[in-house]
């Protein structure tokens, strides 16, 4: 378009130039200059409009329709927006440990057992809310391991409500899938583990961070034999190199 528009003002300025042949010279230097301004004036507004096309485009947080999506592999499948404000992951994890003995030096049993068999699914929705769910069927059971929402909205801190780590040593809240061996250590015995509660995580340091939450029940479905008791946790770590 813009092309044409050029190409327009250009012929309308010959045939200016040669209707006016017997101007003087004033009169035909004005008469282009003002082809030029209009000329200039035309490429500006083409110029500004397309750029206002181009960035509406995306702004429009209303317009789904109009964020390009794409999926990804590893780990997990991951489907989100460019912008990386939308995202909807599914994950699964299927450990299994196997035990074999010699007969002739020890009188154990040989045995295999499904250790662990999670699926999982995890949304992000818009800038600041995020949610996750895990169930493990091991163990021919149904439990809910993960089952929160958190808000990253505030500038020195996130929020997480619902079932989760309780920030109560490193053994614990250490994935399975990057612990060392296939069991955790003995101090495991002695940690809270995973229940319902309300934890804040201080986001302002790039090498330290601050936690703290009041948990109560671990979401259990079976009916507790006593009142379910309450804990108030405070973790913090530092690393220096």
């Amino acid at each position: 378009m813009q092309k044409q528009l050029s190409q327009v003002i250009f012929l309308l300025s010959c045939c200016l130039v040669s209707g006016t042949s017997q101007a003087s010279d004033k009169d035909l230097r004005a008469l282009q200059t003002r082809v030029k301004t209009l000329e200039n004036f035309i490429e500006s507004y083409i110029s500004k409009q397309t750029n206002q096309q181009e960035s509406s485009t995306y702004k429009t947080k209303k317009d789904y329709a109009a964020k390009p999506a794409f999926a990804e592999l590893g780990p997990g499948l991951k489907l989100r927006t460019l912008d990386d404000e939308y995202a909807f992951k599914l994950s699964g994890r299927i450990m299994v440990d196997y035990a074999g003995y010699d007969d002739d030096q020890f009188d154990y049993s040989d045995g295999t057992i499904i250790r662990r068999l999670r699926i999982g699914v995890a949304s992000k929705v818009g800038p600041d809310w995020s949610w996750r769910f895990a169930t493990d069927f091991a163990g021919n059971n149904a439990a809910v391991r993960d089952s929160y929402i958190r808000y990253s909205g505030f500038k020195r801190a996130n929020v997480t409500i619902g079932q989760q780590y309780e920030q109560f040593g490193m053994s614990s809240l250490t994935s399975s899938k990057y612990i060392t061996s296939i069991e955790r250590s003995v101090t495991t015995a002695l940690q809270p583990g995973r229940r319902i509660g309300i934890n804040v995580d201080s986001k302002t340091g790039e090498n330290w961070a601050v936690h703290t939450g009041i948990f109560g029940s671990t979401g259990s479905t079976e009916q507790p034999s006593d009142d379910d008791g309450y804990s108030a946790t405070i973790r913090g770590h530092v690393t220096p190199l």
